[in-house]
């Protein structure tokens, strides 16, 4: 990808807020340009636990891997994110199927699924809770070009981080809002009282209602929303603000 193909590229993502804009902006820059036997651009959110959220998976991209990034130790099992780790900013690497750390998880199923190279640009965000993931499988590079490619995946991951966190956002912001809408003026009372760590003796007291009541509510709580404990329900009400 030339400094031309790079800025144009760019200046398309610009105007893409949704997920069927991105796969017209991959297919277009990414897999027209280098032809990769695979395309998977996430976004990775630390907290409360790891879990990458494909925006855009092509339908070579092998479902496994999808199941194995969202392990309890994402350094192992994300192909190179132990790179951008190490270093905090957006990292670049081309991987052979010969170089070194097979025992890798990732780099096993990669093998095992015929992938002979991995390109990987991330891009963290101001608050270090989120990440773009940018991967591109066995991509076509002309020789004397990796260098080319790899600033110019550099700079597309920056500006895709952007993209990828506002659209994030925006769908995070919409879901909680449904959740919040099943929540009766009650319920919202109290989950308002729940968020500043109150008890359900405290909120009893507040209320002026029996504990066992309040006890009942928050279950409903707990089932309007799809969470198993009160943490979840705090940071699922929060979500939209991290």
């Amino acid at each position: 990808m030339n400094n031309l193909s790079t800025l144009k590229a760019i200046e398309d993502l610009v105007g893409i807020n949704n997920k069927e804009h991105l796969a017209e902006w991959v297919e277009k820059h990414i897999i027209a340009t280098y032809q990769p036997s695979s395309v998977l651009i996430a976004v990775c959110k630390r907290k409360p636990v790891f879990s990458l959220i494909p925006q855009f998976v092509s339908s070579s991209f092998p479902q496994i891997l999808l199941q194995v990034f969202n392990l309890e130790d994402p350094v192992i099992s994300v192909p190179l994110l132990r790179d951008w780790k190490r270093n905090e900013m957006p990292t670049i690497k081309i991987i052979a199927d010969d170089d070194a750390d097979q025992d890798l998880l990732w780099k096993i199923l990669f093998k095992k699924n015929g992938f002979k190279k991995v390109a990987v640009a991330v891009s963290c965000d101001m608050h270090g809770e989120q990440f773009s993931y940018f991967c591109i499988t066995d991509p076509q590079i002309q020789d004397g070009c990796e260098e080319d490619f790899s600033q110019a995946m550099i700079v597309i991951a920056r500006m895709l981080g952007n993209i990828l966190f506002q659209m994030e956002s925006k769908s995070t912001r919409t879901e909680r809002q449904q959740y919040m809408n099943l929540l009766t003026p009650r319920e919202l009372e109290i989950l308002k009282w729940i968020n500043i760590g109150k008890t359900n003796y405290e909120i009893s007291r507040i209320l002026e209602v029996a504990v066992p009541t309040i006890k009942n509510h928050v279950q409903k709580i707990l089932l309007k929303l799809q969470v198993s404990n009160r943490t979840q329900a705090i940071y699922k009400m929060n979500s939209s603000h991290s």
